[in-house]
């Protein structure tokens, strides 16, 4: 049984590498789709207001998702997908790959 214990939390940059990682473990050979909050951006444009993103934040995430061929899946809804009323990010995403 699942307990809250049992939760790997990747909220720090080297935790995160973890889990991309993982996803390049799985094969690449076949149709990918990834929905999750990722709780992490891929570009300054995924942030509104706040600090900016430096490269050493996102650059991770975007070489696996570049090694991986996946790619964020169109949407007609908000790009935006988090707020604390002040700064807005997308961390939630649709991502499938190319295949």
């Amino acid at each position: 049984m699942w307990s809250p214990k049992d939760q790997v939390v990747f909220n720090t940059i080297s935790a995160r590498r973890a889990l991309w990682a993982d996803l390049r473990r799985w094969s690449v050979d076949s149709p990918w789709l990834l929905l999750s909050d990722f709780n992490f951006i891929l570009s300054q444009e995924d942030k509104h207001n706040g600090e900016l993103v430096s490269t050493y934040e996102i650059s991770d995430f975007k070489e696996c998702c570049s090694d991986l061929g996946i790619a964020d899946l169109n949407s007609t809804s908000s790009h935006f997908t988090w707020t604390n009323g002040t700064i807005w990010t997308k961390i939630d995403r649709v991502m499938v790959n190319t295949y």
